[in-house]
């Protein structure tokens, strides 16, 4: 295959694109459940299929970090309750139905929906048994009548780069791999970026003195974002938070200031808890010393897999740089077909983000989607 002329693409309108999507039938996609044996649990899945007759060229979604349903929903949680965001695998699959691309999505292990899920039994899971799980999907795909097996496409998101890549890379007869907001870089390193550059970098915003206090808690409620929320819950007193009254940590308030200062006590602290996270037993250990490699670790053994990494440059989870330097990579190693695609004003889920401290996984903006449709439509002829 003949090498992409430019690894580096900014978004635009593809008129290859719009060409098909004008020319489509309206006929609605139909679906069908699956279950999958995983071993100890069976998980639901669901094709999804364009009208007309098969075999159609397949993609399987695999989904990022967390115990994620089937559609990846995306739920804020706020004093009012868990509000939905977005449902971004179902908007994926009936678009990708529309424009005659079948695929399949499913519940991650020891979830059984959206808000039903076994976090006791999830919680020790591995990387690897989540690799696994993604075979046997792949498996149960492939056998299915209305699927073209010479025609099947990875497409991972986030944690799920990681596992679409080590599957890609047992399945050299796959037609491509996509990879969303990929964990381009160490584990660790994302980790320390979002915690460690994207977090006190938001604070320093709210607090220009340093310092976080009641008011700045009172910003951070305002900007009413994932990331804020996420860190007004560990900055604030949590009795208080629960009764309303935005009061400082005191755990954090280490010199018993009446806030915290950001270099001196939130850092330190922030340090100390993603080791401990990450360490055995910790809540984050599923990404410890034994977790899968990054894409860039991988990236040797995929040079027979046509790849398509998609970035938004507003990512405060995965780093842009992390992709671009991935793309650089695969450019060294003189890959023979891969496209990196590079949108400004769209974050860790593709959706619009006018920062990296703006990030609350809005719905997926049309231009990765038309790129993505326009790309699978081009690799499976």
């Amino acid at each position: 295959m003949p090498r992409s002329p430019g690894f580096f693409a900014r978004a635009r309108s593809l008129p290859l694109a719009a060409l098909l999507l004008g020319s489509l039938a309206a006929a609605a996609p139909t679906t069908r459940e699956l279950r999958v044996d995983l071993g100890d649990f069976t998980t639901r899945a669901q094709l999804t299929l364009p009208s007309g007759k098969g075999p159609f060229p397949t993609v399987l979604l695999i989904p990022g970090s967390g115990p994620s349903d089937l559609d990846a929903s995306i739920y804020r949680y706020d004093l009012e309750g868990p509000q939905l965001v977005s449902r971004n695998f179902k908007t994926l699959a009936e678009q990708l139905a529309d424009a005659g691309i079948a695929s399949v999505r499913y519940n991650k292990r020891y979830v059984s929906g959206a808000e039903d899920v076994d976090f006791a039994r999830y919680g020790q899971l591995t990387l690897k048994d989540l690799l696994s799980d993604a075979a046997r999907v792949l498996e149960a795909t492939r056998r299915q009548p209305q699927v073209d097996r010479r025609r099947l496409f990875l497409y991972g998101w986030s944690e799920g780069s990681l596992i679409a890549s080590a599957l890609a890379a047992r399945q050299p007869e796959l037609r491509g791999l996509i990879l969303q907001s990929p964990v381009a870089l160490p584990l660790k390193t994302t980790f320390r970026y979002q915690q460690l550059e994207v977090a006190p970098g938001l604070l320093r915003r709210l607090a220009p003195n340093g310092r976080v206090s009641a008011q700045t808690l009172e910003r951070l409620k305002a900007q009413n974002t994932t990331l804020a929320t996420n860190l007004l819950y560990l900055l604030a007193e949590p009795r208080g938070l629960s009764q309303g009254k935005l009061e400082v940590n005191p755990e954090l308030d280490r010199d018993d200031s009446g806030s915290i200062d950001i270099d001196r006590e939130y850092l330190p602290a922030a340090r100390e808890q993603l080791e401990a996270a990450l360490g055995a037993g910790g809540e984050m250990a599923i990404y410890g010393p034994r977790a899968l490699p990054s894409v860039q670790l991988q990236s040797r053994r995929l040079r027979q897999i046509p790849l398509l990494i998609l970035q938004g440059q507003q990512d405060g989870n995965t780093p842009a740089w992390g992709a671009s330097l991935l793309g650089r990579l695969l450019d060294y190693q003189r890959h023979p077909d891969f496209t990196v695609r590079l949108y400004g004003g769209l974050g860790h889920g593709l959706g619009r983000a006018e920062s990296i401290y703006d990030e609350s996984f809005r719905p997926m903006a049309p231009e990765p989607r038309r790129d993505l449709i326009a790309w699978i439509q081009r690799h499976a002829r």
